[in-house]
């Protein structure tokens, strides 16, 4: 049972931006839209496990900030390159991102072989992305134009 809960929120995280996509609305209307469905879910989470103290709720706030820049990253980006580029762009950025920071800031991958298989793991994911944004170019029209601009757009906003 613990890990069917567990599959709901990756279920939830998979499923959003296609409905997101579906559903329509400007970027602002979507981010709405998924914080308030955040909001309800945090009321709802309140109610049953209780207080929340003064620091949590700031670093909570923070969390949720930063989250909402690098969500509203994705929506922008779904406009311009589709949600079948965005997500694995934005999810490889964000392995890379994680990895980067754990190996900098808490010291993982202590040892020097670990560095060097990491970063090759970390250049296969760079590989497998840059898979994933090819397309076939049989129509004639360019796309690397949208696609360097969605790139600007999610890449900052994927430190969020």
């Amino acid at each position: 049972m613990g890990i069917l809960l567990a599959l709901i929120p990756a279920i939830g995280w998979g499923m959003q931006p296609l409905i997101a996509r579906k559903v329509g609305g400007s970027p602002a209307n979507q981010i709405f839209g998924t914080g308030l469905g955040a909001l309800i879910i945090g009321i709802f989470i309140y109610f049953i496990d209780g207080a929340v103290s003064g620091k949590n709720f700031w670093i909570s706030f923070a969390a949720g900030l930063l989250w909402s820049m690098g969500q509203v990253g994705q929506y922008i980006t779904f406009n311009q390159i589709g949600v079948t580029k965005t997500m694995p762009i934005s999810t490889g950025l964000q392995i890379i991102g994680t990895s980067l920071i754990g190996v900098l800031i808490f010291g993982e991958w202590a040892g020097a072989a670990s560095k060097w298989i990491g970063a090759f793991a970390i250049l296969l994911v760079i590989i497998g992305v840059s898979c994933t944004s090819i397309t076939d170019q049989k129509s004639g029209e360019s796309t690397s134009g949208s696609l360097t601009k969605g790139l600007a757009v999610l890449i900052p906003t994927t430190i969020g």
